[in-house]
């Protein structure tokens, strides 16, 4: 074992020795901070906090709440552990840790089991930051369901709002029309701030589908009026600015659409809201597309790409910041519940690090002697992937892969019918396969996430029918396989391109060559390349440091 690994683990059993003789003396100072109080009181002390921004301090006492009941929760203290789970909920997600986020704003759901519960909220807030409109409308929809049946006012105003500013952003509002009835119909308490804003927004949405877009977007422009009192106003503003460019943009109004566009962004930029800049910048970039203007497409597209970044920098850093925070409250909650064992504990432990060094020790030998195969079979997949991106370069219409990356066919079943069913004779395919080759060529429209089969009929002048049997003729693939290429010998080109697109997340990469779902994405990628995306971007790395080492001039 070398000098370097012999010091690291030297430093985990170190460590793990301190871990044990530093536990029940941090027990008994964090209990003398927090020592049983009525629940009440504690939970007035964390809104106390939460008010004065001191996260940590309200984390501390939402989680001593909780603690209180390990076993049983009292009836009268039901909903005061709910509001602390939800409570604790926010404040993971405000500093980033969204899986500790959604667990307990699931726990606040079972606990209240009720379909107008506030975590149902939460959690549809959570996965719309996430990108995961669909289920975050299914949680929404929930919550106004049951808001409708048992006349919850409140919850029936905040599904409603977010229900309809989640239809603007995503453009499907063909069930506005009916959500607002029910909920004009349901609506009786007209002057809370949830309601006002609510109405506003029923009222456009009327106006809208009379095909009155004038009069939707001067019931939009009222909304700030009626915002005192919402607790969520600046969001408030930003999406009514960007619900004024949309019906702008149905009215045809191109200048106007691109103002209030400007106008949420500028608005977003100055609440220094991350979230909200990254959607108005996606957004712009759609609208720029919509208008046929090119530059101002690839200017926000590239913005978009830098500021998803800038985000998960700002989301790491926070995370470092409030690691000792988050650990810290997690293990105060559990050692409330097993003070009573700390006598037999240290020695335990430690005899438990002892033999887990041990069996970490052996498996590390194990892990390495594998990993030095799986390296070099890596690394034998990564150049013959390069092997086959040259040749498509080269111009060959033949889609070699390698003979280890293939787990399933990619030919369809379908290959071997007979050619005589092909109603395209031979001279027309091979004009169609010419005008499709030219599209495919193009990155910006095949790497399009709403770019489809029907969308490249459009484009070469045919229907999809033709464009699937000419498709399957020349390259023995489905469209959907033949797309999938094409978009990941465009990721493999980022990869390979460290200069330009070393400091970009996958994430970015995955949404800038069309996919939606980054699991899908790694499923192609893995099929195609026999790598994943983190080891392919590895090794390429890995090449081009080699590289610039052997050249004259580094």
């Amino acid at each position: 074992m070398n000098p370097t690994r012999k010091r690291y683990f030297l430093t985990l059993m170190l460590l793990s020795l301190f871990t044990v003789c530093a536990w029940p003396t941090t027990i008994s100072k964090e209990l003398r901070i927090y020592p049983y109080q009525d629940p009440q009181e504690l939970m007035d002390k964390a809104e106390e906090y939460l008010t004065k921004n001191i996260t940590d301090s309200a984390l501390m006492c939402y989680t001593a709440v909780i603690g209180q009941f390990p076993d049983k929760i009292p009836d009268e203290y039901r909903s005061t552990v709910i509001t602390a789970l939800n409570g604790i909920g926010l404040i993971h997600y405000l500093n980033g840790h969204n899986s500790e986020a959604y667990s307990n704003f699931a726990q606040s759901i079972d606990l209240d089991e009720r379909a107008d519960s506030p975590g149902y909220i939460n959690i549809a807030g959570l996965l719309h930051y996430y990108g995961d409109e669909e289920k975050s409308i299914e949680y929404l929809k929930k919550g106004f369901d049951a808001a409708v049946n048992k006349g919850n006012q409140y919850y029936l105003c905040l599904s409603f709002i977010n229900l309809v500013n989640s239809a603007f952003t995503t453009g499907d509002t063909s069930h506005l029309k009916d959500l607002t009835s029910r909920f004009r119909a349901s609506l009786k308490d007209k002057d809370t701030p949830e309601s006002r804003y609510a109405l506003q927004l029923a009222y456009a949405i009327e106006s809208a589908e009379a095909g009155n877009y004038q009069m939707a977007v001067e019931h939009l422009k009222k909304v700030p009026s009626v915002l005192d009192g919402f607790f969520l106003r600046d969001r408030a503003i930003f999406d009514t600015n960007a619900n004024i460019a949309r019906m702008f943009q149905k009215a045809n109004m191109a200048d106007s659409a691109m103002h209030y566009m400007k106008k949420a962004e500028i608005f977003a930029s100055s609440q220094r809201q991350s979230d909200m800049i990254i959607e108005i910048t996606k957004e712009l970039s759609s609208l720029c597309a919509l208008n046929g203007d090119s530059a101002g497409w690839r200017k926000y597209r590239y913005r978009w790409l830098e500021l998803q970044d800038s985000l998960f920098d700002i989301k790491g850093m926070r995370e470092v910041h409030n690691l000792e925070m988050s650990y810290e409250a997690q293990r105060f909650g559990k050692k409330i519940e097993h003070l009573t064992i700390e006598k037999n504990f240290r020695m335990k432990l430690i005899i438990l690090s002892v033999i887990g060094i041990v069996i970490l020790t052996v498996m590390l030998i194990i892990v390495l002697r594998y990993n030095k195969k799986l390296v070099d079979k890596n690394h034998n997949l990564f150049q013959k992937n390069l092997d086959i991106l040259a040749l498509k370069k080269s111009g060959s219409d033949s889609h070699p892969l390698p003979d280890e990356t293939i787990q399933e066919s990619t030919i369809p079943a379908d290959q071997e019918e007979d050619k005589n069913t092909y109603i395209l004779s031979e001279s027309d395919m091979d004009s169609l396969w010419n005008r499709i080759k030219t599209v495919m060529e193009d990155e910006s429209a095949f790497c399009d996430q709403d770019f489809s089969m029907q969308k490249l009929a459009e484009l070469v002048n045919s229907n999809t029918k033709y464009i699937s049997q000419t498709i399957n003729h020349k390259t023995g693939q489905k469209f959907t396989s033949y797309l999938s290429e094409k978009r990941i010998d465009v990721a493999c080109q980022r990869f390979i391109d460290n200069e330009t697109y070393g400091h970009v997340t996958l994430e970015a990469i995955i949404a800038d060559v069309g996919y939606k779902s980054r699991s899908s994405f790694i499923k192609a990628f893995k099929r195609y390349t026999g790598l994943t995306p983190s080891e392919y971007r590895k090794i390429a790395l890995e090449k081009a440091t080699e590289a610039s080492r052997k050249s004259p001039l580094a």
